[in-house]
């Protein structure tokens, strides 16, 4: 994916690219790592013309980060126009010990290699619309105790473009949707733990909109084994318009997330060990759900989608209903409803547990 506020490419010297045409005033500047791994120490830093800076990036400038024995690590609070990690064995990661920001000002957040948000409650803020951009091989973590990416602009038309992969990888690790926006790609966003959360913004819509474009079963969708939910007070949204997955652990959708899905192609599967599971009525759903694992229904959920009934699924309701359009299981699988026929005007209803051998 090109992207117009950062680089147009005329030449590479020595394995880093020098690059024209960027936003605003300020300069760009190429890590070295000459001196040690400190992103502010003006003499880790190159400009275009292979001279030192009087000092580090600031606000209006540019970042290139290349492979460097010695890899940058935030320590200070930084704001910068940019950055770009221009190669899959590029690495950005914050100082352990003390916890920094990192606001990405007018600009974006390319990633070919890998941002480690590793530090217990530093902060990555985006504040440009569809500023996050990571290509295929390139992987962001938050992977920092109550550490958070925060996306403030709003990105609901073109979307943030994610072909590698978006990780919340530690229990507190939050991303933090502070406008309307959407997911695009062919990557995974994942979340390896189950008090990880997605937190959307009140009044706020997230659409999922990455698709599997490989054919391999693996790209192309949300797997959040952790809470999705807005804070308190007003809703916030999930708009589902690819596939989302509980691949292990729980997901969670709490209570204050208004849900909705696009069409019937679209999905929510469970695989088996995982918990997809629901606290708030949602009665217009189109997709399917394919279950291997447990659908956990604490609210009314209606699809007028299809449910397929593996073996090792399950459903549970408390006081509530699932209700679907056509079914479809393996040899030991039964229909699972407790009642209707299937089809729009009587579809088929679980109203207590059911499960597959």
């Amino acid at each position: 994916m090109v992207r117009k506020d950062l680089f147009t490419r005329i030449v590479g010297i020595a394995g880093v690219s020098i690059l024209t045409g960027m936003a605003g005033a300020g300069q760009t500047h190429f890590w070295t790592g000459a001196v040690d791994r400190s992103f502010s120490n003006a003499s880790n830093w190159r400009l275009a013309d292979f001279t030192i800076p009087s000092s580090p990036p600031g606000a209006a400038d540019d970042v290139v980060i290349s492979t460097s024995a010695n890899n940058p690590r935030i320590d200070s609070d930084i704001t910068v126009n940019s950055v770009h990690l221009n190669n899959v064995n590029a690495n950005l990661s914050f100082d352990p010990n003390t916890a920094y920001t990192l606001t990405i000002d007018d600009g974006s957040l390319r990633v070919q290699g890998t941002v480690d948000l590793n530090s217990a409650n530093s902060v990555i803020v985006l504040q440009a619309a569809d500023a996050l951009d990571i290509d295929t091989g390139g992987r962001v973590a938050i992977n920092g105790n109550g550490a958070r990416m925060r996306l403030t602009a709003d990105s609901s038309a073109t979307g943030h473009d994610i072909d590698g992969e978006l990780e919340l990888s530690v229990s507190g690790a939050v991303l933090a949707i502070e406008n309307s926006m959407k997911f695009i790609g062919d990557g995974v966003v994942s979340g390896e733990d189950d008090a990880s959360i997605i937190e959307i913004g009140a009044g706020h819509t997230l659409t999922n909109g990455m698709a599997d474009t490989s054919g391999s079963g693996f790209a192309g969708r949300m797997e959040i084994n952790g809470l999705l939910n807005a804070g308190t007070g007003e809703i916030g949204a999930f708009e589902n318009l690819g596939r989302v997955e509980a691949s292990g652990g729980t997901i969670r959708f709490g209570s204050n997330t208004d849900l909705s899905d696009g069409a019937a192609a679209d999905e929510w599967r469970v695989i088996s060990g995982a918990t997809l599971r629901f606290d708030r009525a949602t009665p217009g759903l189109q997709g399917n759900f394919v279950l291997a694992g447990v659908l956990d229904v604490n609210a009314n959920i209606a699809t007028s989608g299809h449910l397929t009934f593996n073996t090792g699924a399950s459903i549970t309701v408390d006081s509530t209903s699932f209700q679907y359009d056509s079914f479809d299981g393996s040899s030991a699988c039964s229909n699972p409803a407790d009642s209707g026929t299937g089809g729009a005007l009587d579809p088929f209803i679980v109203n207590t547990d059911k499960s597959c051998p």
